[in-house]
């Protein structure tokens, strides 16, 4: 069974159209590629973006996300995936 963890590899304000201020983490899974105990090499895999809340974020294009209720975020912060 592959070993895997989720490291966080970025975080960055958000707000959505009505002013609601979000903090954004990005995390990235990442998946050992040898033996376990031998070979600590791994591979850098896919991005989660999770709000503060831990609620899931879409990631739409570099600077626009999206809740799952539709909501709209957009962050202009240069941190901002």
């Amino acid at each position: 069974m592959a070993q895997y963890q989720d490291r966080p590899i970025a975080k960055f304000p958000a707000v959505d159209g009505r002013g609601t201020k979000y903090m954004i983490t990005v995390f990235q899974r990442f998946i050992r590629t040898g033996a376990v105990g031998v070979d600590d090499d791994w591979l850098p895999g896919i991005k989660k973006y999770r709000t503060h809340t831990g609620d899931p974020v879409n990631h739409v294009e570099k600077g626009k996300y999206r809740l799952l209720d539709g909501t709209e975020l957009t962050s202009d912060d240069p941190n901002a995936l």
